[in-house]
């Protein structure tokens, strides 16, 4: 499998399908016979609850959170560590609650909501305010830290969440690595787009995040992997399924999803 030596941060995220054995399904009066799960419809994808993002990972950079109107986004230790500080940049579209007082010592999980835009006097806003969450573990060790919040008023297609989970690496990585079925090609959503860290990635942003990592000097232009990304984006555009497209390439696919955010990124900064 073909990949650059320069190093790209890796994704944390899930997508996780499942079929099950057998189904027995009961109706009054009597039961019916047992049906086997291969004569059932298949699931092609099960819509991911929360993106799960390593407390590593979360801790050095920000994280990216969509805050889906008329929904609640999650945003979840899953590290032990209990939630003691909230700060919201922007009040005038976001609220939060937590799942226990703040002083408490339970308060693992914040729902974020968006709401109709509220005025105040002297106020300031952002289209994308930042949400600051200070932790305690049971070491007593505080960790700060920083999600970006964009508020969305569409619906979630697949393959985006409801938030994130901030878990042990670890766990993070395992969940990645289910990105990948049996056969060691990456599981995408019909839409052909990829679950990243930073967000739900196009192959455009693929794109964009090859030219910054020629410009920026991660990888040279004569690399290979530069001629084989070039390959994949121009098949998946002229129609290419993109898990069929990398594997055709052997492209490595923490390369292809670490472009992606890299292109994300510097789209955002355009906007900002």
């Amino acid at each position: 499998m073909r990949f650059s030596k320069f190093l790209f941060p890796l994704v944390c995220s899930l997508a996780l399908p499942f079929v099950g054995g057998s189904v027995r399904a009961q109706s009054s009066p009597g039961e019916l016979p047992e049906v086997d799960s291969q004569f059932l419809p298949l699931v092609p994808a099960a819509q991911p609850s929360v993106a799960f993002v390593s407390r590593d990972r979360a801790y050095r950079y920000t994280t990216p959170v969509d805050v889906w109107a008329g929904r609640s986004s999650l945003v979840d230790f899953r590290t032990g560590e209990v939630i003691t500080f909230v700060q919201l940049s922007d009040l005038s579209r976001i609220v939060y609650d937590a799942n226990a007082d703040l002083d408490s010592g339970r308060a693992t999980l914040l729902l974020l909501r968006a709401i109709d835009e509220l005025e105040f006097e002297g106020q300031t806003s952002s289209p994308r305010p930042t949400l600051t969450v200070v932790t305690t573990d049971a070491a007593g060790t505080n960790r700060t830290y920083v999600f970006e919040l964009t508020v969305r008023y569409t619906t979630p297609t697949r393959g985006q969440t409801n938030g994130v989970a901030i878990v042990p690496t670890d766990m993070a990585e395992d969940e990645r690595i289910a990105l990948m079925d049996r056969d060691g090609k990456l599981a995408v959503s019909p839409d052909e787009t990829l679950d990243t860290a930073r967000g739900t990635a196009t192959i455009d942003d693929v794109s964009r995040g090859l030219d910054v990592a020629i410009a920026n000097g991660y990888t040279p232009e004569s690399d290979p992997i530069v001629f084989d990304i070039r390959e994949l984006v121009a098949r998946v555009r002229n129609g290419a399924d993109i898990d069929t497209a990398i594997a055709a390439l052997d492209i490595n696919l923490a390369t292809v999803v670490a472009l992606a955010e890299l292109g994300i990124e510097a789209d955002i900064e355009q906007e900002g």
